[in-house]
């Protein structure tokens, strides 16, 4: 993992990972990590599993936007790699079963597109017994939440059920993350041009720099027409006309 992905991030990924040092200890948790579109979620939870990749196994369940393709518990299915049992019930406790064979970080990642029945699933684990060598770890992106509420709300209200919601980069970690891309410190004009234009967003930010020479004193003129500035990748509705085409194709990141 690139040291530009977690810049920033410390604290963070700290309380990911003491989670799943509890859990290691038989002590059950989850962490609902929340934030806009290319603010880190899914790359905090990856810095932690490199931390931990000689303690505990990690399962991803990764929920994708299907609409007419849609098929209950396909995301746990793809991750257990192994057939669940058709009946709703069966199929929570052979996940609770599958998941008590060894100490397990169970990431959920865009638990915002999750089908009904892998929320179920999820419900049923959560509400498991507390001293599981369990953690979990969901990440929401902000905005398109709105389907989850009622379902947020009984989850929250489970012991072990904590919430860590990722702001943008402040402008020393926004530095911090170009020092670690471009190998070396840029120029000071050059962090302040792209902090301004990014609005602190990693994810933005590592689009804008690509191919950009480390010693320029600012960003290159833009590839669209207009200007983008504070823009996050998911504000496409809300970009300028000429932004919205760029920012289009970085909306899932």
């Amino acid at each position: 993992m690139a040291p530009s992905d977690l810049a920033g991030r410390a604290a963070e990924v700290g309380v990911l990972v003491a989670m799943a040092e509890d859990a290691l200890r038989g002590r059950t948790g989850a962490l609902f990590v929340s934030g806009e579109a290319g603010i880190g979620k899914t790359a905090l939870v990856r810095g932690a599993e490199h931390l931990l990749a000689d303690k505990i196994t990690v399962r991803w369940i990764r929920c994708l936007p299907l609409t007419a393709l849609a098929t209950p518990l396909l995301p746990v299915r793809s991750a257990l790699s192994a057939p669940l049992p058709e009946n709703g019930f069966a199929a929570m406790r052979a996940v609770d079963d599958w998941l008590a064979q060894r100490p397990t970080l169970l990431v959920v990642d865009d638990l915002q597109w999750a089908d009904p029945a892998t929320l179920d699933v999820l419900m049923y684990v959560l509400a498991g017994e507390p001293d599981r060598r369990l953690a979990v770890a969901a990440t929401i992106r902000s905005g398109e939440e709105t389907t989850l509420a009622e379902w947020l709300a009984e989850a929250r209200r489970l012991p072990g059920v904590a919430e860590l919601t990722l702001q943008r980069l402040d402008r020393m970690a926004t530095a911090e993350q170009l020092t670690a891309a471009f190998g070396r410190i840029p120029r000071d004009s050059l962090i302040d041009d792209v902090h301004a234009r990014s609005g602190g967003n990693p994810y933005l930010t590592s689009l804008l720099v690509r191919g950009v020479d480390p010693d320029a004193a600012v960003l290159p003129a833009p590839m669209f027409p207009g200007a983008c500035p504070n823009l996050a990748p998911y504000q496409v509705a809300a970009a300028p006309a000429g932004c919205a085409v760029f920012l289009s194709w970085v909306q899932f990141a």
